[in-house]
């Protein structure tokens, strides 16, 4: 079995029973912008290795502040999806009306 951590940018973990790094940048430090988003993805791909990341799950698309390198490394096969699966949940301040939104999310796995 393959060693690594995923990058998640969900808000919600409660149930992940994996290693992980939080990446959304507007709640955690982890993915810092201004290194992350370079239009060639070399500064992603720096902060990437250095978390030990094998595997990214994005949900449907990646946080506007690292919208810029993502697509550049998946265009580059450096980043290929490997799954994807919709996904559904409860939704609004009352849960008890069982509002549910379905999101696709996609794991991407970091090639080198």
């Amino acid at each position: 079995m393959e060693s690594g951590n995923a990058l998640v940018f969900q808000r919600h973990l409660y149930y992940l029973r994996i290693p992980y790094a939080y990446g959304d940048p507007s709640f955690s430090w982890v993915m810092d912008p201004a290194k992350c988003n370079d239009p060639q993805g070399l500064g992603l791909l720096h902060a990437l290795r250095k978390l030990n990341i094998k595997w990214v799950v994005k949900d449907p698309d990646y946080p506007a502040a690292l919208r810029d390198s993502f697509p550049e490394l998946e265009r580059q096969k450096v980043l290929v999806p490997i799954a994807s699966a919709d996904l559904e949940s409860l939704t609004g301040i009352s849960r008890i009306h069982r509002n549910k939104h379905t999101t696709r999310v996609t794991i991407m796995e970091l090639v080198d």
